[in-house]
């Protein structure tokens, strides 16, 4: 499926699932059903996974985390740490402090 490949190559640059489905000439609803049917996850969360995983990789190669979060393709940093806060159920700045002393 190009569009997976799109998001593992592009992650960064590519803002909302709505960027997405505009970048792949599909509808926001058929790409959602499509996600849902093979993936089984909604286009957005498979977004901010793929985003927060690469946060995850900067952060334990010793980026600070507004560093972390740019080159993840977060613009907001507070949305970031929010985000990585409910999705790991730490802030990120506490992961990488946890990370650097193991």
């Amino acid at each position: 499926m190009r569009v997976l490949s799109d998001v593992d190559q592009n992650f960064a640059s590519i803002s909302t699932a709505d960027e997405l489905s505009r970048r792949h000439f599909v509808s926001s609803s058929t790409l959602g059903r499509l996600f849902s049917k093979y993936l089984s996850v909604s286009p957005k969360s498979y977004l901010e996974a793929k985003k927060l995983s690469a946060s995850v990789q900067c952060l334990k190669n010793g980026c600070s985390v507004t560093e972390a979060a740019s080159k993840a393709g977060f613009p907001d940093c507070s949305n970031y740490i929010r985000l990585f806060k409910s999705r790991f159920g730490v802030t990120p700045k506490r992961f990488a402090e946890r990370y650097q002393k193991n």
